[in-house]
């Protein structure tokens, strides 16, 4: 009985220890401000590289990162219709992401939640 006990308090904190140091990873990805979500094929969060990536139909220009407090922080040119955005780049809470696509002149936003 007593082995038993041991081997459920090993299994329980080895969950535990699991669970606390998982990676903070992104909530959503909501599309806003935009009516072109056609021109994204996919946007997921790659757990094991920390990344955001997007794929879309047409090649994008450039994307603007955006503060919680909605300041723009950075904007990567990019030129191509695969893209990869480092975790550490956003702030954690809501961000927003500006996307301008090749030929466009508006800029369509994607609001991501980090946590």
């Amino acid at each position: 009985m007593k082995t038993l006990v041991n081997i459920f308090t090993i299994l329980l904190t080895t969950a535990t220890l699991a669970m606390a140091t998982t990676t903070p990873e992104v909530a959503a990805v909501e599309f806003s401000g935009t009516d072109n979500t056609e021109l994204f094929t996919s946007a997921t969060f790659d757990l094991e590289n920390e990344t955001l990536a997007f794929t879309t139909t047409s090649d994008i220009q450039t994307i603007q990162l955006y503060s919680a407090e909605g300041e723009l922080t950075f904007t990567l040119p990019v030129n191509s219709n695969i893209v990869n955005i480092n975790k550490n780049l956003l702030d954690k809470g809501t961000c927003k992401l500006g996307f301008q696509f090749e030929g466009q002149t508006a800029i369509d936003f994607i609001e991501v939640q980090v946590r």
